[in-house]
């Protein structure tokens, strides 16, 4: 125990002799001087700025607070990771300025740049409040002002409520002066005092004007016109009476004030708080962050300018983001946004998770609102479970089935992206008007679920990932579309599958080509893509030219080219129409009649749909080891390799991507309608014209099976 007791008082020697030099290195009263000239110097600055700076826009002076507001989170920042680097140049400036000498060696060098983080947060919270008129207090002028009016008068009593006179006038019941020297009440203007005068009186409004003339004849007036003065004291007369007596020949003055003036009582109406100013609209907020984004309005920092890239990117996905809006105002309204409770937020959040899958596409679920739309679907996955569960009853099926009739019962939700996606598209409008000033903070940032949430909701859904087409083409490939008589040479889904197939195109800039984008050169057929009218690309990498496969030409593509510039068509699918949507695309009415012709055939899974034969083409052009400038090329995207950028910005040579394009080749042997011309004797060639066989001389020629 001795020697536990010698050896626990040893440490608490150390530790002592340590906090005592510890304290010694920088003093508090150092700390203190630096840490209050630091704030001193910094306020004073900002108000000599403030006071420089000319007639400013609203939005100038809002831009000018971002990098307060930047500034402040760098700090927290900087104070969560216990970076003190930040104040370090602060503590040298301010020290330099004192005529102190800091050593950043000292060990409480730390803890001094501790408190100076904590000083510059403090200092810019108060430079944006100076600049945004939000003061802690009256002024120090107002307070002296308030401090000379509240001051008692010593020696002397509270003038009668019917009259006052000022200091300067003998007693009451003195002779009341000459008319035409008189000062009266009824607005003449009083002559000037004299510097004799001023010197003399100890009034500060006479000190005042005094020094400003121009003013002097102000002064009685301005006391007597303001209606807000509360129980007027009489000036105490600090003259001799010989003074008086000479101001009394000189400037004889008696103001006459109204007894209601002295006894003025506020209106409640001043009595009262002011009101605060309602919060905007959730609406409003969100229509102006949306025609912001659609017009290409950026603001970074203090810098607002417009980008016409942005717009269009953003512009493509506008109607999706507009599906948003809608939900908002089927649950909010135009509710003011800082007035929506929590509560209202969690439950709103909750509805959007449970939003069906497929809420947008029915018309008659376009006109339902958030609450409408998750309660029928719960009530009809209920009925459907319901039914499930008196099926499994009676038929008494094996596990495996059990599980997955019960999975069909259940309503499909929208996607954990989907759900992602529809926060961001409501938490954005709301940082927004937090980065322009029009609210404080946001309200639906703490409910807005992190990605790892999100991630882990995907991890628990099926697997939904795209899938390669292999084998399933070809059981695509025998179905009736492509073995059928009846199927139009102009049919869409007859090419796009085997176009995409064998040319990576995407569905768009099939759907949009014009017989004009179908050329030769050098005996050598291809597909000119590009921008024009009623065509567009996805990106200027988009721009490109593809020869044309022999097995597309095998099956009558230039024959359906030619066919539809014969008949003067401005497009060779020229069946296809746009959507109604903002996007107004071939392929969103596309897509879904294709998805309903693999429905039909049974060749219909959610993991494969048109794109995806791009994506086998991609695949195929990597088995094949096709260079990645040319293959990146052939796809469309962007390329990284300066040396093709720069110095073959015409692309490659045809013959080259013909030779890349011809690696790929694919089993067509069970196509049976096929539309090239074909031989016959007697030297006829047969065309087709929707399917029908036709001669060269025009008349029209029957199948077999329909001749008389």
């Amino acid at each position: 125990m001795i020697h536990e007791a010698a050896d626990l008082a040893r440490r608490l020697t150390a530790i002592s002799e340590f906090c005592f030099y510890v304290e010694c290195d920088v003093s508090p009263e150092v700390m203190t001087q630096i840490l209050d000239g630091y704030c001193r110097f910094e306020i004073e600055t900002a108000i000599r700025i403030h006071a420089a700076t000319p007639t400013r826009s609203r939005a100038q002076a809002e831009a000018s607070l971002v990098f307060e507001s930047a500034a402040r989170e760098a700090l927290r920042d900087a104070v969560l990771r216990c970076d003190r680097k930040a104040a370090y140049w602060p503590i040298r400036a301010t020290a330099e300025q004192l005529g102190l000498e800091i050593r950043e060696e000292d060990p409480d060098y730390d803890l001094l740049a501790d408190r100076m983080l904590r000083c510059m947060l403090d200092v810019s919270t108060e430079r944006e409040n100076r600049a945004r008129a939000r003061f802690s207090g009256p002024g120090p002028w107002m307070s002296a002002a308030l401090a000379q009016i509240d001051r008692p008068v010593e020696g002397r009593e509270t003038a009668p409520q019917s009259a006052i006179k000022t200091a300067a006038c003998p007693a009451q019941d003195a002779a009341p002066p000459a008319p035409d020297n008189a000062v009266a009440a009824k607005g003449a203007p009083p002559p000037p005092i004299t510097e004799a005068e001023q010197a003399k009186s100890p009034d500060p409004i006479g000190s005042a004007a005094a020094k400003r003339p121009e003013a002097s004849a102000m002064a009685v007036n301005t006391i007597i016109a303001m209606p807000a003065v509360q129980d007027v004291p009489v000036k105490q007369a600090a003259e001799t009476e010989k003074a008086s007596e000479e101001r009394k020949t000189e400037y004889p003055r008696v103001v006459e004030i109204p007894a209601a003036l002295l006894h003025f009582k506020p209106a409640e109406s001043q009595n009262a708080a002011p009101a605060e100013t309602p919060s905007p609209g959730i609406l409003d907020l969100w229509d102006d962050w949306f025609q912001d984004r659609i017009n290409g309005i950026v603001t970074q920092g203090a810098y607002t300018y417009s980008d016409e890239g942005s717009a269009k990117r953003f512009r493509k996905e506008s109607e999706t983001t507009k599906s948003t809006r809608k939900l908002i105002d089927s649950y909010f309204g135009n509710a003011p946004v800082l007035g929506i409770k929590p509560e209202q937020w969690h439950d709103f959040t909750d509805l959007l998770r449970r939003l069906p899958q497929n809420h947008g596409r029915s018309p008659k679920n376009r006109a339902m609102g958030l609450q409408d739309l998750v309660k029928a679907a719960d009530a009809k996955e209920k009925r459907q479970k319901s039914i499930t569960e008196r099926k499994i009853a009676q038929a008494r099926t094996g596990a495996d089935d059990t599980d997955e009739a019960r999975r069909k019962a259940k309503i499909a939700r929208i996607a954990p992206r989907t759900f992602q996606r529809h926060q961001s598209n409501v938490s954005a409008p709301l940082d927004y008007a937090v980065g322009k000033g029009r609210i404080t903070h946001n309200p639906y940032a703490p409910f807005v679920m992190p990605e790892k949430i999100i991630e882990n909701r995907r991890k628990g859904l099926p697997d939904s990932s795209r899938q390669l087409w292999g084998d399933d083409f070809q059981v695509l490939l025998r179905t009736r579309k492509w073995s059928s008589p009846k199927t139009l040479i102009e049919d869409a889904i007859y090419w796009l599958p085997i176009m995409a197939r064998l040319h990576g195109m995407r569905s768009e800039e099939m759907l949009q080509l014009k017989p004009s984008n179908i050329r030769s050169e050098r005996g050598i057929w291809f597909i000119e893509i590009e921008r024009g009218f009623g065509q567009s690309v996805k990106s200027d990498n988009g721009r490109r030219t593809i020869p044309i496969h022999k097995q597309l030409i095998e099956l009558g593509f230039l024959e359906l080219v030619e066919r539809q510039r014969r008949l003067g068509h401005p497009r060779i699918f020229s069946r296809a129409s746009r959507s109604k949507s903002q996007k107004a695309t071939y392929t969103a009415n596309f897509t879904k009649s294709f998805a309903f012709y693999m429905r039909s055939v049974g060749c219909y899974d959610p993991r494969r749909d048109l794109h995806d034969l791009r994506t086998s083409f991609h695949s195929d052009l990597v088995a094949a080891k096709v260079p990645d400038t040319a293959r990146r090329f052939l796809m469309g995207h962007a390329n990284s390799d300066v040396g093709i950028t720069n110095y073959l910005p015409e692309g490659f040579g045809l013959e080259t991507l013909r030779d890349y394009i011809e690696m790929i080749r694919i089993d067509l042997s069970a196509i049976k309608q096929r539309f090239a011309k074909e031989a016959v004797p007697g030297g006829l060639r047969l065309a087709t014209d929707k399917g029908v066989p036709v001669e060269r001389n025009g008349k029209r020629r029957l199948p077999p099976s329909r001749q008389p």
